[in-house]
């Protein structure tokens, strides 16, 4: 991590270097591979130096070999498909993104064999059937049913952004962010993350409080996302938070990073004052629990996007 991004999370847990983290980053391309969601050796070398491997590592630091690897696959995952509509002309087609989200969501819905039978030959079919059958595994029905509303909405806020690609439409700032913390895909991963994290499931995911927490931390990851992509997402005319603060606050590009940055930076602040108040004296174990998890999974991801290849930028500065 940067010295700038250290000293803006000198509060954050500083997960440990995963043991099976090695074999975590063989096995994640090995996967990548056999579900053929890469075809070429400069995907496959772009998707390494991606490091889902290390991400993974820092969010899940206790988590067994089999953890780790489900994590940094499901992040894997999640950033093809990202870039499929993002870095595709399939982004500006909203029919052809319910053609894409439509299996996967059926899948959760139980319909795997006939989704499959359906799509024999689509990679992201049959990635994420495996990776939905492996995570669910064991899970209870509550857990089910909240990862599956979750990656519905993920759908549709996919399908939304389309239409608004495909009609030229431009969204406010305050659109805009409420439309990114369902684009971003968080909130799936965070529930991942209760199968395969050191903190297992928690009693109080559906509390008003853990919700508002969850958000917190989606905008910080999103926006984060968007500083770190903003050049790239910027020349190919898409929706970014640092192109609309620089239209609606008339500044140019540079200033409009740092006031960005700003802005995250009073986001990860609601998130720390609201991390002291749900783990302070008198809150239950599993408040306590769910707080630690979140904070984990937070800033191991901005840990994270301090050092992949995916972004080309760096994070928030201080102040």
């Amino acid at each position: 991590m940067s010295d700038r991004m250290q000293s803006r999370h000198d509060t954050a847990p500083e997960p440990p270097t995963h043991p099976d983290l090695a074999s975590a980053g063989h096995e994640l391309l090995g996967w990548v591979e056999s579900m053929g969601l890469v075809t070429t050796d400069a995907a496959k070398q772009r998707l390494a130096a991606e490091r889902h491997d290390l991400g993974a590592a820092l969010i899940v630091p206790e988590g067994s070999r089999d953890d780790l690897a489900l994590t940094a696959q499901w992040s894997a995952f999640i950033c093809l498909l990202d870039d499929r509509f993002d870095a595709t002309p399939l982004g500006t087609h909203p029919d052809r993104v319910r053609t894409v989200m439509r299996p996967l969501t059926d899948i959760l819905r139980g319909d795997d064999t006939a989704q499959c039978a359906k799509c024999p030959s689509d990679p992201l079919v049959r990635a994420f059937n495996d990776l939905w059958r492996r995570t669910a595994a064991g899970m209870p029905p509550a857990w089910r049913h909240r990862f599956t509303a979750d990656y519905q909405d993920f759908a549709d806020a996919s399908c939304e952004e389309a239409e608004i690609r495909a009609a030229g439409r431009e969204l406010s700032l305050r659109e805009y962010v409420v439309l990114r913390s369902r684009t971003i895909t968080s909130a799936p991963m965070m529930d991942v993350l209760e199968r395969t994290g050191p903190f297992g499931l928690t009693a109080v995911a559906h509390a008003p409080e853990v919700k508002d927490l969850r958000r917190t931390a989606i905008d910080v990851v999103g926006w984060t996302n968007d500083v770190g992509a903003g050049a790239a997402e910027t020349s190919r005319g898409q929706l970014n938070l640092v192109s609309l603060v620089a239209r609606e606050r008339e500044l140019p590009d540079a200033q409009a990073v740092a006031y960005a940055k700003s802005m995250i930076r009073r986001r990860l602040r609601d998130f720390e004052r609201a991390c002291a108040e749900l783990s302070g004296k008198g809150s239950g174990t599993e408040m306590r629990r769910c707080v630690a998890a979140m904070r984990l999974y937070l800033y191991g991801t901005l840990q994270w996007c301090s050092l992949t290849r995916r972004y080309t930028s760096e994070g928030p500065g201080d102040g």
